[in-house]
């Protein structure tokens, strides 16, 4: 044949072994062949057709087709002669161009579909269904795209051999190598859900399943699947539904066929119960914990009172198992605190109730089976640290006919504190300055604002003017701050204007002695003041109350007052002693005011003035 119908000749048969095989045949020839007979056409190499090349006896081959169009020869075959020992004929001998010799070998394909599915290639060479397996042959090195097509109700899960990089995407695109093999593995949806009054959890083997927090899952289709139900504390089981059936919590077992639903019932074991914690501090809270969730908590439904006596005005907060803050209303309620808006009275004897009888709503759980009525006394603490909420305290004065009504605050110990209430958007500050005055830090509304030195050599009454503080009513909190040794620490509080200028004398909001830590002090620290005039007071509930303070030589005379009896302090003493108790006994079982008061003298065995609070002990 010419070569334009040998060319065409070629084209057809190769054509016709590529459309019944998928696979690209391998060409045979010598150089002068291709090029005299074969016209050195490029189309073959141009359409994925390889090179075996026959050209013998040289040392490197003449590759036509302008070098197969940059792709070489697969195979050479270099010469025709004998060369092997024990061969005496002619004989054929080639070389391959690479390293591995699947890259010239017609690979092989098995994809197996698993139940619920179909495999398919995007050839249209290869398709299985339904736990079927097919096998298909491809040129080496081909890129086969293959697609995972699960069956109405189905999911597609994974692949697993070569396919297995794909993961759970239904496409995967394999390079054909050698014998290469791929699964798709299919399945269906198990649900699960849960009803009754009571709750519990619904578990399975094989995991997947952890309803409340995971209540579907797809297994692989044909698989079988065991659920137990677990109640909770509060619940017990009560039947399965759906694709199970019974009253055995651990008898469900599902085979995953097609998708498949189950309802675990739980039934309620009877009414919630509360656990009720008290507050072991003056300032602490009450807690409500309960055995189950519960609902329709309203302000009549906790509560605390006094012994006997009135309702405590208290702010509630309820939290759910996770400890989020939800709805009292609303719930789910697992946990809450009633937390008193003013401080416990030391010793006095409170009730916490939890559904209190004759309340206009009831606390139920999810059955709605009501809580039983559950009260918890309590007696507040008796131990009462020196800053304990409920313990008040004032600074000392100083009598001065050239401050504004002939006396002023004062305090020197560092760390000492008074708060004000102001009102208005503009406030001036009048403090004292002279000889044995120091520095003030000035906070408002608990921000800060200044520090005002106030050491001069000769008395002064200095305003300080605060702007821009909004209207309303603010807090101007003065606290005494340490100096440089030798330094002079004390502060003078003379009166407060208002944004019109009008002066006057301030009205204490709250207010601290200096702190003292020593490790030998209750706590490791007590409260201070030598001022004349500087007090502390405490209301309390009992029949004795004991001081418990400091006496050695820094210390001085002070007055105790109960409830308008006085019993006088020297507190002096050659050397200092901690956890010194001062008593009154024998009183009535009832409400008292006990006041401290700094006489601002020294007693007989001692230089100082200073009174030591350390605490307050009830009985």
């Amino acid at each position: 044949m010419p070569p334009s119908e040998l060319i065409a000749w070629v084209k057809k048969w190769v054509g016709r072994v590529t459309t019944r095989t998928g696979l690209h045949p391998m060409l045979y020839a010598s150089p002068n062949f291709w090029t005299v007979n074969m016209g050195n056409t490029t189309w073959f190499a141009d359409h994925g057709y390889r090179l075996w090349l026959a050209h013998w006896n040289v040392s490197s081959p003449t590759v036509p087709a302008s070098d197969w169009q940059g792709q070489g020869w697969t195979f050479w075959q270099w010469t025709h002669k004998p060369g092997l020992p024990g061969v005496t004929g002619d004989l054929d001998r080639d070389r391959f161009d690479g390293t591995d010799l699947r890259t010239a070998e017609i690979a092989r394909l098995t994809v197996h579909a698993g139940a619920g599915g179909s495999v398919t290639d995007a050839s249209g060479r290869l398709a299985c269904a339904d736990g079927a397996s097919c096998k298909a042959l491809y040129d080496p090195s081909a890129m086969v795209t293959l697609t995972a097509t699960p069956d109405p109700g189905a999911v597609f899960l994974s692949w697993s051999g070569t396919c297995a990089a794909a993961g759970s995407s239904p496409t995967c695109v394999a390079t054909m190598l050698g014998a290469r093999s791929a699964t798709a593995t299919f399945g269906y949806p198990l649900t699960v859900s849960r009803a009754g009054p009571g709750d519990g959890t619904v578990t399975s083997a094989p995991a997947g399943l952890a309803c409340p927090s995971i209540c579907a899952h797809a297994f692989p289709a044909g698989s079988t699947v065991g659920l137990t139900a677990t109640p909770d504390a509060a619940s017990e089981f009560d039947t399965w539904s759906g694709a199970c059936a019974g009253l055995d919590p651990t008898s469900c077992s599902v085979t995953l066929d097609q998708p498949r639903s189950v309802m675990a019932t739980f039934a309620d074991l009877g009414p919630p119960s509360v656990d009720i914690t008290t507050p072991t501090s003056l300032g602490g809270t009450v807690g409500f914990a309960f055995s189950e969730p519960v609902y329709g908590i309203d302000a009549a439904d906790l509560i605390l009172r006094v012994a006997g006596g009135s309702k405590v005005s208290a702010a509630r907060v309820c939290r759910d198992a996770d400890g989020e803050r939800v709805s009292c209303r609303t719930g789910p309620v697992l946990d809450a605190t009633l937390r008193p808006e003013a401080p416990l009275m030391a010793g006095r004897s409170y009730v916490a109730v939890a559904n209190p009888s004759g309340a206009t709503s009831t606390i139920v759980d999810r059955a709605a089976n009501a809580l039983p009525t559950t009260p918890q006394g309590f007696r507040a603490a008796t131990d009462v640290s020196e800053a304990a909420p409920g313990v008040a305290f004032r600074w000392g004065t100083r009598a001065d006919a050239r401050a504004s009504g002939g006396s002023y605050l004062f305090e020197h110990h560092p760390g000492a504190s008074e708060t004000f209430t102001v009102t208005g958007s503009t406030v001036t500050l009048w403090t004292v300055a002279g000889p044995g005055f120091g520095d003030t830090r000035i906070e408002i509304d608990g921000v800060f604002r200044t520090r005002l030195r106030r050491s001069a050599s000769s008395f002064a009454v200095v305003p300080k003017t605060f702007t821009g503080l909004g209207g309303g009513t603010h807090t101007l909190t003065a606290i005494t701050l340490a100096a440089s040794p030798g330094d002079p620490t004390g502060v003078g509080i003379d009166t407060i204007a208002d944004a019109h200028g009008t002066r006057s004398t301030p009205a204490t909001t709250s207010a601290t002695w200096g702190p003292v830590t020593n490790a030998k002090a209750d706590g490791g620290r007590y409260l201070t003041s030598g001022v004349a005039g500087a007090r502390t007071s405490l209301r309390f509930r009992g029949t004795a109350i004991a001081l418990r303070t400091i006496t050695g030589p820094a210390f001085g005379k002070a007055e105790l007052w109960i409830d308008g009896t006085l019993h006088r302090l020297d507190l002096s003493a050659a050397t200092t002693t901690f956890g010194v108790l001062r008593t009154v006994n024998g009183l009535a079982d009832r409400v008292h005011t006990v006041r401290l008061v700094v006489l601002g003298t020294r007693g007989k065995a001692g230089a100082g003035t200073n009174v030591a609070l350390d605490g307050w002990l009830v009985s």
